[in-house]
C-alpha cells in the first residue's frame, strides 16, 4: 500500500509573485467589436487596415482572429505598442466600432480594511500605491470568510498592478494598514483561447 502524498505547501509571497511575473503575456491582446447600428466589423476593419501604417508606428501584429463573440482580435507584441495602436484605431473608427484592450487579471486581497470602507475609497488608496488599472467595479468589501472578525477588500486586477501591488505587501486604507493576499490558484483567462486556468503565455489550444 502506497503512502499518502504530503499535502501541497502553500507558495511563499514571493513564490506568488514570480508565478505572476512568469505568466504576464509579453504580447497584448486589441479587439474591435459592436460596430455601430447598420455598419460591419469587415467595413471597419477595413478602414483601419487602410488608413494606418503599422511599420511606421512600429508595431507588429503577431496574429488576427474571430472572437467567440463575433469580434476581432488582434495579437500586438508589446504592451506599448498594444495601447498605440489601439488610440490609433479610435481615431480612425470613432463610434462606428468599439475598441478594447482586455488585460488577463487576477484576484488579490485587503485583509483588515475597515469595516466603514466603501470601494472609491479602496480604490483612491489603491491608485496612491501606484495601481492604475481598477474601478470600483474591480472592487467587493466582505467579512473574512476564514473566521476572523475583519472585513476584506477582494480586487479583480491586471497582472502588472497584482504583482505592483503584492510587492509592497501592505498598502494603507482609510488609515488603516491592511496586508495583501495573493490569491494564486484563481488563475486569470487566456485572451487568446477564452479559457480559464491558463494565460496567454502558456495556451495551446486553437483559436476559437
Amino acid at each position: 500500500k502506497k503512502p499518502p502524498k504530503p499535502a501541497p505547501q502553500p507558495r511563499s509571497a514571493t513564490d506568488q509573485v514570480a508565478l505572476l511575473r512568469k505568466r504576464a503575456p509579453r504580447s497584448m491582446a486589441v479587439t474591435i467589436d459592436r460596430p455601430a447600428e447598420g455598419g460591419s466589423l469587415v467595413s471597419v476593419i477595413k478602414q483601419v487596415s487602410g488608413s494606418i501604417n503599422l511599420q511606421s508606428l512600429g508595431v507588429k501584429v503577431l496574429t488576427t482572429r474571430m472572437t467567440r463573440a463575433g469580434g476581432i482580435l488582434l495579437e500586438v507584441e508589446g504592451n506599448e505598442k498594444a495601447t498605440l495602436l489601439a488610440g490609433k484605431i479610435r481615431e480612425v473608427v470613432g463610434d462606428a466600432a468599439r475598441v478594447r484592450l482586455p488585460e488577463p487579471r487576477t484576484p488579490v486581497l485587503l485583509l483588515g480594511v475597515p469595516e466603514w470602507t466603501e470601494a472609491e475609497g479602496v480604490v483612491a488608496s489603491v491608485k496612491q500605491a501606484e495601481v492604475t488599472g481598477i474601478t470600483s467595479e474591480n472592487v467587493i468589501i466582505r467579512k473574512n470568510s476564514g473566521g476572523r472578525e475583519e472585513f476584506v477588500a477582494s480586487l479583480h486586477l491586471p497582472l502588472r498592478d497584482a504583482i505592483t501591488l503584492a510587492e509592497k505587501k501592505t498598502v494603507f486604507v482609510v488609515w488603516t494598514r491592511c496586508r495583501v493576499k495573493l490569491l494564486a490558484n484563481n488563475q486569470p483567462t487566456c485572451f487568446r483561447c477564452q479559457g480559464k486556468e491558463h494565460l496567454a503565455a502558456e495556451c495551446r489550444e486553437e483559436a476559437k
